[in-house]
């Protein structure tokens, strides 16, 4: 009887014992916290290349120099495409460019307008057409937290247009043409936004101002005529492919 008596008092005391372990075992255990990453900022830094698509307007003011007779030449706009490369380098927030841009003018610009000269009186018409378009500019522009997908930019640098000119005499029908290259400057503006990881689009605005456009003189005797203060206004959206580094969106 003692015997069952202290057998039955030692298995108690050993359920004591083992019982906390067990019922802590059956606990709910604490996860470990989540590890926070901060957010990758957009690297705009890299080569880049594109198409872009558009329109042009033209302006400038035909001048006979015999007579001092002149007529605006302009037109209401025309089709504009192409291609433009470059290259980004980002510090903190700003960003620093070189880029080339090249467009095809669609048809022709059809300046077309109509001068009664002072020598005989005869009546002429112009015709300066526009048949592309190259620029060489720097870019600067900047970006900031929370919006790096977005470039602010503005450019500058030089141009050169490239034109197809007519003068006809409608009174006699004699016409003479000429085929030639202008410089001149550039300088502009855009918005460019990453909307994936090696993807971007952008609108841009450009002024080109050039150099006197066309001398034309033979065969009009002392009737010579020039394209003064000629400049070209663009404005066309573009999507790029960068070369990035070090970007993960």
């Amino acid at each position: 009887m003692r015997r069952i008596r202290a057998l039955s008092v030692l298995a108690l005391a050993l359920a004591a014992i083992a019982g906390p372990p067990a019922l802590g075992a059956d606990l709910p255990t604490k996860a470990p916290p989540v590890p926070y990453y901060a957010p990758t900022q957009f690297n705009w830094t890299g080569w880049y290349f594109g198409g872009n698509v558009g329109g042009g307007w033209a302006q400038g003011t035909v001048v006979d120099t015999a007579t001092g007779g002149s007529f605006g030449a302009s037109n209401e706009g025309t089709f504009i495409g192409g291609g433009q490369a470059g290259f980004n380098y980002q510090i903190g927030y700003a960003v620093f460019g070189l880029e080339g841009f090249f467009d095809g003018i669609a048809n022709n610009n059809n300046n077309n307008s109509l001068i009664l000269t002072g020598m005989g009186g005869n009546l002429f018409q112009a015709t300066a057409n526009a048949n592309w378009i190259a620029t060489l500019a720097g870019r600067i522009g900047f970006t900031g937290p929370g919006f790096d997908r977005w470039l602010f930019y503005a450019k500058g640098g030089g141009a050169w247009l490239g034109y197809n000119d007519t003068i006809t005499d409608l009174t006699t029908g004699v016409s003479a043409n000429t085929t030639n290259t202008q410089g001149g400057w550039v300088a502009g503006a855009g918005i460019e936004w990453a909307f994936a990881t090696f993807w971007t689009a952008k609108i841009e605005y450009q002024y080109i101002g050039l150099n006197n456009g066309f001398n034309v003189s033979s065969p009009f005797g002392v009737n010579q005529f020039v394209l003064h203060n000629p400049n070209v206004q663009t404005a066309t959206f573009g999507i790029n492919y960068l070369f990035h580094w070090g970007n993960s969106l």
